[in-house]
């Protein structure tokens, strides 16, 4: 412990200086090894000394899976798929991030159990760790429709998660996407333009969003990355996050993504919007290290 911290309680410490809830230090104090102070069970009321070593264990217990027995059940190929370790861009013992292919659903939902990225990367980890895969505690920052690949940043505990999704909200963690556009843009787009648009859900149509000027706020920047034959290849980021946001606003602007069957000229279940989340930038929960990642060839080949 550093001198200019020693004469807190270990509950002071850790909910004023390391800014977790009371409601985690609870947890904590709970949990055989939650709190440990040189290696023995501490209470919270413990007053921290000049040297001593402050160990504490933040994971919360193991998630609840409740599929239902009439959803789908994931076949004996689902079941073996797992991410292969060129996959996993990135681990530490707070988070992991991977790469989601195009088609691939993110996590568990109606219709969807046992063929997620989610149980792929649970039934990665399980093997690796030798453990069951509900024992795996996976929580995702964001989410990434079934049409777009890219980047997917993990949580490995609730306050990691907690601390990451404090980072989006205040815009610290960012992504920024690949989108291959049909046709091609003026010049002034060489230089970051925006877009400020609201999006609405279509009126009787399924998971089909619109430009609206009565929806949800909405925007996005974008700009040239490479003009190529019959397309242009555009960098973008965003201030909010709504379902299709990119898709739509390129549709709206009259170059909708390549291979995009919804709002484009592909072909449902045959091509995919040409969309991936290609680079992010984040800090690490607890240390604070700044974590880039950024994986634009590999987006750019299309995997």
């Amino acid at each position: 412990m550093e001198e200019q911290d020693a004469g807190r309680t270990i509950g002071a410490y850790l909910t004023r200086t390391q800014g977790f809830t009371k409601m985690q230090v609870k947890r904590m104090k709970y949990q055989p090894g939650g709190i440990l102070v040189d290696g023995v069970q501490a209470r919270i009321t413990h007053v921290l000394l000049t040297g001593e070593l402050l160990d504490i264990s933040v994971e919360t217990g193991k998630q609840r899976y409740a599929a239902e027995t009439r959803e789908r059940q994931p076949s004996e190929s689902e079941k073996a798929r797992r991410l292969t370790w060129k996959e996993i861009l990135y681990e530490d013992s707070d988070v992991i991030a991977v790469w989601k292919a195009h088609g691939i659903p993110l996590h568990p939902a109606h219709g969807h159990h046992g063929d997620t990225l989610m149980d792929m990367l649970q039934e990665t980890l399980a093997k690796r760790d030798g453990c069951e895969k509900r024992a795996v505690q996976l929580y995702s920052i964001g989410r990434l429709d079934l049409d777009t690949s890219g980047i997917v940043v993990f949580a490995k505990n609730q306050v990691a998660a907690q601390r990451l999704w404090k980072q989006r909200e205040d815009g610290r963690f960012k992504k920024q996407y690949l989108a291959r556009c049909e046709g091609h843009f003026p010049e002034e787009a060489k230089e970051e333009q925006c877009i400020s648009l609201p999006i609405a859900p279509v009126s009787g149509e399924l998971n089909r969003m619109q430009a609206d000027r009565a929806g949800k706020r909405a925007v996005t920047y974008y700009r040239i990355w490479r003009e190529m034959e019959k397309e242009t290849w555009l960098l973008l980021h965003l201030d909010t996050g709504r379902t299709h946001q990119i898709r739509v606003h390129m549709a709206w602007l009259g170059h909708p993504l390549v291979g995009d069957s919804l709002y484009g000229n592909g072909t449902a279940g045959k091509t995919y919007a040409a969309l991936s989340a290609a680079a992010a930038v984040f800090f690490q929960p607890f240390t604070g290290e700044r974590i880039v990642l950024n994986y634009l060839d590999k987006a750019q080949r299309g995997e």
